[in-house]
């Protein structure tokens, strides 16, 4: 299913958009798909959205990730986590065209909400050692499942990663490498069903340089800020997107 050719005037609206997307992604790691998700199906089916959405989501997130130590450090770390979340995100993008997830929604931005609110007032307790395993497991597959179905798979990843206790930069790097991959997992899926046509692939690759500009932006606002501040505003980020959330799983 390919998204018309827009007009100038929408053009210039997604170049708008992504940019501002951008500078989120780049202060705060995360943002582009529930900013522009909600925006886009305003404009596209919202299937034709999430198509438009992944090659920016893609590039972003490969930027992100090779910033700082080797990937691959990450991806031994976190050794569980990618395998059944990119599985879990593959599948379910294929089978869940018809899938409702209001329901889903409601419950993971309450999830988000109750944690960030939590976390603001007293830091919610670390992951032991003992349970690693099975967070990486649990956070794996719910990422996957909300993923696949809305195209945002990253509060069950960011609640796990908050209670690691991560350096501000090996938050950022971390939440890169498992963006970069959730969301080509992701983008197979879609294409794999039909929603990446050529005039949608074409538009998706001229919006990666107002997300690439925004986001060189945004890094350099996070700079200024030490690890406490940056993650009070990262945990209020989170307390919104959950809210909004709630909202579109109650509200539709």
């Amino acid at each position: 299913m390919a998204a018309p050719m827009p007009e100038h005037s929408e053009i210039t609206l997604l170049i708008g958009l992504f940019f501002g997307a951008g500078i989120v992604k780049g202060f705060f790691g995360i943002g582009i798909p529930p900013i522009l998700l909600g925006v886009l199906t305003f404009i596209y089916d919202p299937r034709q959205a999430l198509a438009l959405m992944l090659i920016p989501i893609v590039a972003s997130n490969a930027r992100q990730a090779l910033v700082g130590i080797s990937p691959f450090e990450i991806l031994k770390k976190h050794v569980w986590f990618l395998p059944v979340s990119s599985l879990t995100i593959f599948v379910t993008a294929y089978v869940s065209g018809g899938v409702a997830t209001s329901i889903l929604l409601t419950l993971t931005g309450a999830a988000m909400s109750l944690f960030a609110i939590t976390s603001l007032i007293d830091r919610a307790p670390p992951i032991g050692t003992a349970w690693l395993v099975p967070a990486q497991l649990m956070s794996g597959v719910l990422s996957g499942l909300l993923g696949g179905m809305s195209g945002i798979w990253g509060p069950p990843m960011m609640i796990y990663l908050f209670a690691l206790r991560l350096p501000k930069a090996e938050l950022i790097q971390t939440i890169g490498v498992f963006f970069f991959l959730l969301s080509v997992f992701m983008a197979l899926g879609v294409a794999a069903v039909g929603d990446m046509s050529k005039s949608t692939v074409a538009l998706a690759l001229a919006l990666i340089v107002p997300v690439f500009i925004g986001m060189a932006i945004g890094e350099a606002m996070r700079k200024n800020l030490d690890d406490a501040r940056f993650l009070r505003w990262l945990l209020i980020m989170f307390l919104a997107l959950g809210l909004n959330l709630i909202r579109r799983g109650v509200l539709g």
